[in-house]
């Protein structure tokens, strides 16, 4: 992984996300002191807002819904969203389409839409779920499809993409990642959280250099 040099073009950062941007680790809900966002912030030397919520969902079938917090944040140029996983997990949020609302398709292209609306100066960055070892208890769509309908959205939207789930990188399926990286099935454990923080820190600078 090369160096790259930061431009100081961001000064205030949103994390909008759930438990994975929370910090959670484990299955009883313990909050790791150092989640990604903090990771991105020591790097970087900025305020990062860590807006993450354990549980939280992209579309409105929850209560802390990302796409309802996100119209509570304030001023930011620069806005990272890690969802999907929670829409696709628990069941209550069919793919939908752009015409049904409160199906995740609708509600995620209505929430890049507000984000593009009300941050018109901003770089907004989509990290697209990563694999993970849990499945849903409903009959659910692949989450490969939640993910697309990110990617979709954010190209529309003129979003940064992140996906690291077509890389394979901290696939929850692989059970020798998830015994290495992972503290139950879905959360990652310390060394997976200053991993992924690096990562998309990393990712993040490389996009903009190269845009």
């Amino acid at each position: 992984m090369g160096a790259l040099a930061y431009d100081g073009r961001w000064q205030q950062i949103i994390c909008m996300g759930d438990s994975l941007t929370a910090g959670v680790q484990g299955s009883e809900g313990v909050t790791y002191e150092n989640p990604w966002p903090t990771v991105m912030q020591i790097f970087l030397g900025v305020s990062v807002e860590n807006a993450g919520i354990g549980g939280s969902t992209i579309s409105h079938t929850d209560g802390h819904a990302m796409s309802t917090r996100i119209t509570q944040c304030g001023e930011a140029d620069a806005i990272f969203i890690m969802g999907g996983v929670n829409d696709w997990l628990c069941g209550s949020c069919a793919i939908g389409s752009l015409e049904e609302e409160k199906s995740f398709v609708h509600d995620v292209n209505e929430m890049f839409g507000y984000i593009a609306q009300k941050y018109p100066e901003a770089d907004v960055f989509v990290v697209l779920p990563l694999d993970c070892g849990a499945h849903p208890e409903e009959e659910m769509a692949p989450l490969a499809e939640f993910r697309e309908a990110e990617r979709r959205a954010a190209e529309y939207y003129d979003f940064y993409v992140i996906d690291f789930a077509a890389r394979g990188i901290l696939n929850g399926m692989n059970e020798v990642v998830r015994q290495e990286y992972y503290s139950d099935s879905i959360h990652l454990n310390t060394m997976g959280y200053q991993i992924l923080g690096t990562l998309i820190t990393y990712e993040a600078l490389l996009l903009t250099e190269s845009a």
